[in-house]
């Protein structure tokens, strides 16, 4: 069985122009980051240049990848935030560069994002990490525990129905306790919840053409092998160089019979 689990980039012609090129693009980077910051130091209500600091500062912090310039960015969102509480897409940039932080710095106020996060009811219809998941990563080598680890996922799921990874890992560790129905059933959920995700389907259908060969002889396996086979086509499609996909779809396509075999492959 296949497992896959989860988690997170002009050559001038003469040196001259090269070093004078350089140093031109830098002048003018600066220069437009100094302006914008200016603007809006002199003009607290012009939203429209904060948007667009904050917007040239996260494009630095995805540039460059360093803690000051993700400082930067979380600050010039945290003061947008402040002015467009009701801007999802501000919202969501402010939340996940702290998110990122914590990784960078190996810290995170759980307590304070939570109360954050349950007054936020956007961030729940999306797939990103609710604050508590944040307790896994983060978390000491072997500090916690088997149980300890799957309350924090229950509680993670619970809070955002929509986080594909919290549904994985709390699926795998189920599937680490051979309780595999129940993985099974926490991955057909999110399916539910995230259609056409191609993490979720390709670990999904493997469960299922498990147990398709398990029940082939004791009970009708037709819908479950209709289900499978959409899911496996469209990761063919989606996937076509990925060979263990192409081989799923034929060994689905064989258990649903030679009709239905010679009539995909013509």
């Amino acid at each position: 069985m296949k497992i896959i689990l989860p988690i997170l980039i002009l050559m001038l012609s003469a040196c001259a122009s090269t070093n004078k090129g350089a140093k031109t693009a830098l002048s003018s980077h600066d220069l437009r980051d100094n302006t914008l910051a200016d603007i809006v130091a002199n003009y607290p209500k012009d939203t429209v240049a904060l948007n667009q600091l904050a917007i040239k500062r996260l494009q630095q912090y995805e540039t460059n990848k360093n803690l000051y310039t993700l400082n930067q960015a979380i600050a010039t969102y945290n003061e947008l935030f402040k002015r467009q509480p009701y801007n999802h897409d501000v919202l969501l940039n402010f939340y996940r560069l702290n998110l990122i932080k914590s990784f960078a710095t190996n810290s995170y106020d759980v307590e304070h994002w939570q109360a954050f996060y349950q007054q936020q009811p956007f961030l729940k219809t999306v797939d990103i990490a609710p604050p508590v998941y944040m307790q896994l990563p983060l978390a000491a080598k072997g500090s916690l525990s088997l149980e300890e680890r799957k309350s924090i996922l229950q509680k993670t799921v619970m809070d955002n129905p929509n986080f594909v990874n919290g549904y994985m890992a709390l699926a795998a560790l189920y599937a680490e306790q051979n309780d595999i129905q129940l993985s099974v059933f926490l991955l057909e959920t999110a399916a539910k919840n995230s259609p056409n995700n191609s993490d979720i389907l390709g670990i999904l259908n493997d469960y299922r053409v498990d147990k398709i060969f398990v029940q082939l002889c004791k009970s009708d396996t037709t819908e479950r092998l209709n289900q499978t086979f959409e899911d496996y086509k469209f990761l063919v499609n989606k996937f076509p160089e990925d060979a263990y996909y192409h081989m799923q779809l034929s060994t689905v396509l064989r258990l649903m019979g030679p009709y239905t075999y010679v009539e995909f492959f013509g």
